[in-house]
C-alpha cells in the first residue's frame, strides 16, 4: 500500500515536473526571439510619407529615455538613430546594416538643450518655450523658429517663412512656403518637433533633433 502511495506521489511530481520544464522551455524560447529580433513594444510610432507616399521616416518612441528613428538611403540601406541615456547625457548611435557608431550627444539645460559632437563640440542649440523652439546652427549662427499658433505650427528662418504644418482630419500635413505638401503624417497629434523636417540639416541632424524634440514631448 505504501509503495503504491510512494509510485502515486512520485508520478505526480514528475508530471508537475513536466508541465514546469515545458513552460520553463516556452518562455526561454520566448525571451530568446525577442533578443534575436531585438523586438520591443514602441509605446507610440509614427510614419512620415513624402506627399508621393514614400516613406521618409519611422519614428518608435519606447520611453522617455529611448527612441529610434529610421529612414531610408537612396540605394534602400536602411539607416537607424538610436538615441538612449548615458551617463546624465542622452547618446545618439547610427546602425546599419554593416556598423554602429556613435554620432551625437545630447546635454541638456532647464531651457533646451544642445547637440554635440563626441568630442564635446557644439553644432546646434535648441532654445525651449512652451509655444517657440529656437534651432541655431552654431557653426554659422543660421536661426531657425518653429512656432505655435493654436495647433498650427508656422516654421521661420529669420523673419522668412518655410512652411506650416496643421491638421487636416485624420492626418498632419506639412507644407513648404508655396504651399505644397512636403510630407504627411497618419496622425492627430500636431507636434513642433515635425518643423524639424522643413530645416535644411543634413539628415543625421535631423533625424536626432527630431527625436530628441520627440523625446520631451515637444
Amino acid at each position: 500500500m505504501l509503495r503504491c502511495s510512494i509510485l502515486v506521489v512520485n508520478t505526480y511530481a514528475a508530471q508537475v515536473a513536466s508541465k514546469v520544464i515545458g513552460l520553463l522551455l516556452i518562455l526561454f524560447c520566448l525571451l530568446c526571439s525577442l533578443y534575436v529580433n531585438g523586438a520591443e513594444t514602441p509605446q507610440y510610432t509614427v510614419k512620415i510619407k513624402q506627399d508621393d507616399g514614400r516613406l521618409y521616416l519611422k519614428i518608435k518612441l519606447y520611453s522617455k529615455e529611448r527612441i529610434k528613428v529610421e529612414y531610408s538611403e537612396s540605394d534602400g540601406n536602411i539607416i537607424t538613430f538610436i538615441g538612449s541615456n548615458e551617463k546624465n547625457k542622452r547618446i545618439y548611435v547610427e546602425r546599419n546594416a554593416n556598423q554602429t557608431n556613435p554620432i551625437f550627444k545630447v546635454k541638456r539645460g532647464d531651457n533646451g538643450f544642445k547637440l554635440r559632437s563626441l568630442l564635446g563640440e557644439n553644432l546646434f542649440k535648441i532654445k525651449i518655450k512652451p509655444k517657440n523652439l529656437k534651432v541655431v546652427n552654431e557653426h554659422n549662427g543660421v536661426v531657425y523658429q518653429i512656432k505655435d499658433k493654436n495647433q498650427k505650427i508656422k516654421v521661420y528662418h529669420n523673419d522668412y517663412l518655410l512652411g506650416k504644418i496643421q491638421r487636416s482630419d485624420d492626418r498632419i500635413k506639412i507644407k513648404d512656403a508655396s504651399n505644397t505638401t512636403r510630407y504627411k503624417i497618419k496622425d492627430s497629434v500636431v507636434m513642433m518637433a515635425y518643423g524639424v523636417l522643413l530645416l535644411d540639416l543634413p539628415m543625421d541632424v535631423q533625424a536626432s533633433l527630431l527625436g530628441e524634440l520627440m523625446i520631451q514631448g515637444y
